[in-house]
């Protein structure tokens, strides 16, 4: 029973490893659609979402199945519950894409063509470093990968922050603007929920790895130091 179950562990690393990278390639045809202003590509996302979609329940299947079937240890039962949670948050980030890829869709019929977008393109390459470092993360549980994608969300914040600060102002210049104006933002902030669902989801690798949340760690280490 337990090479079933290590066999079944090693089934869901490699699909939360496409899983995340399928994501990833879903962000970058969002991005290039905007870019080269491309419908067929923006279709594309739509598609890439209901792959994401599909390995989602495959992933959930699995979970279920480990924990009915083979009653794992209590660290690897955290590690079923965990991918179980994070396959949620990594389909909401393919949701996502397909949301920033529709809005892209009303850029290129409308013709939209005064933001530069440069901001954007900042945001979704921390998104890209950002899921990268997640699957390392998840690879290796190296704390050290935990730190970096709560800088990364950092940074994203502040990246939404001066995008909302840059259309604000066009919008306030130019009231014709605003209806472009308030698309982009709908872009940036799907971004932004982007690096805090990749925040939930390395918090789940952190409870496989601790058993706590980071939230309960944090607690606990400000009771000890007290």
């Amino acid at each position: 029973m337990r090479k079933s179950f290590v066999n079944t562990l090693n089934i869901l690393n490699d699909e939360i490893t496409r899983m995340a990278s399928l994501a990833s390639r879903a962000l970058a045809l969002a991005m290039r659609a905007l870019s080269e202003r491309s419908l067929d590509i923006a279709k594309q996302v739509e598609d890439e979402d209901e792959v994401v979609d599909q390995l989602q329940l495959i992933i959930d299947k699995h979970c279920l199945d480990a924990l009915i079937r083979q009653q794992p240890l209590a660290k690897d039962m955290r590690l079923v519950l965990a991918t179980l949670k994070m396959t949620g948050e990594l389909e909401r980030i393919g949701d996502q894409a397909s949301d920033i890829a529709h809005l892209v869709k009303r850029i290129i019929t409308r013709e939209y063509t005064h933001y530069k977008h440069d901001t954007l393109l900042e945001m979704y390459d921390t998104a890209l470093a950002m899921l990268s470092t997640l699957q390392e993360l998840f690879r290796d549980q190296d704390e050290a990968n935990n730190i970096r994608i709560n800088s990364l969300d950092d940074q994203m914040d502040d990246l939404y922050r001066k995008v909302r600060k840059e259309l604000k102002s066009l919008m306030r210049e130019d009231p014709n603007y605003v209806d472009e104006g308030v698309t982009y933002l709908s872009i940036a902030k799907y971004f932004e929920k982007i690096g805090d669902h990749i925040t939930n989801a390395s918090e789940w690798i952190e409870y496989i790895r601790t058993g706590r949340f980071a939230k309960e760690r944090k607690i606990l280490d400000d009771h000890l130091e007290d």
